[in-house]
Order: C-alpha cells, then structure tokens, then sequence
C-alpha cells in the first residue's frame, strides 16, 4: 500500500476526529483524549522509522502549548495542548506549526470581531478545538494534492 495512501487515510481519520471533539468542546468545555492519543500513536508507528523526527517534532507545538497553560494556571486548556500534541504527530512539524499558527489567527479573528461587536468580552471563555479543527481541515486541504 502506498504511503499517499497511508497519509491520506490518517488525514481522515484526524479530521474526523477533531470534527467529533469540536462538537463535544462546544457543548461541554471538557474533550476526551483517548482517542487523539490512540490516533496520534498509531499514525507515528504508520509513519516507521525512517519518518522518527518528522513525527516526534510534529509534537512540539503542542508541548508548548501544554507548557503555556502550565506557566498561565490552567487558562489553556491541558486537553488542548495534548489534542494539539498528538494532532502533531499524525501530520508532521511542518503542519503542525502551520495548523497551530493558523488556529491562532482565527481565535484571534473571531475574539476581536467579537469584542467589537460587543458580543464578547475579555473574560470570555471560548473552546479551541473548533478552531484547530478549521486550521486542520484547510492545511489538510492545501496539503491533499
């Protein structure tokens, strides 16, 4: 089986899969994270060796983030940061920090048009999930070939 294949069916599984916690972020502010590690692993042990730090690095965005909401006293969530983690690992670094970057910017978007239209404020709490998994489904698009 070729490993476009591969890749392909892994970028459906984790878009799917960010689809199903968006709506159970949205809803209830508490996502699961079984299921993004069991992907995330399965999708590096896919990836073989030869793919190792590809794989690892595509992580990092996510340590990261989990590292912020350790120093910022839980204001991001630690679920974010491990979705984002094992997330990373499905797609590779490059993905990974474009789909964080991207994710972001559309918090960032929706936050200030929000606050402008006095809709929001600045204690207001939003779910990331939805976010990624928009960043997710265009990187994964621009990526498909």
């Amino acid at each position: 089986m070729p490993w476009d294949w591969i890749q392909r069916g892994i970028w459906i599984a984790g878009g799917c899969m960010l689809l199903y916690l968006s709506i159970l972020d949205i809803r209830s502010r508490q996502v699961p994270v079984l299921l993004p590690v069991i992907l995330g692993c399965v999708s590096g042990v896919l990836r073989g060796p030869h793919m190792m730090m590809e794989t690892l690095a595509g992580a990092l965005p996510g340590m990261i983030l989990l590292g912020i909401s350790f120093l910022c006293r839980g204001q991001i969530g630690v679920g974010d940061g491990l979705i984002t983690a094992f997330t990373g690992l499905m797609v590779g670094w490059k993905a990974g920090i474009e789909i964080i970057l991207i994710s972001f910017f559309l918090v960032f978007i929706f936050s200030l048009s929000g606050m402008i239209l006095r809709r929001l404020s600045r204690k207001t709490v939003l779910p990331f999930i939805p976010f990624y998994c928009g960043a997710y489904m265009g990187v994964v698009v621009v990526c498909w070939k």
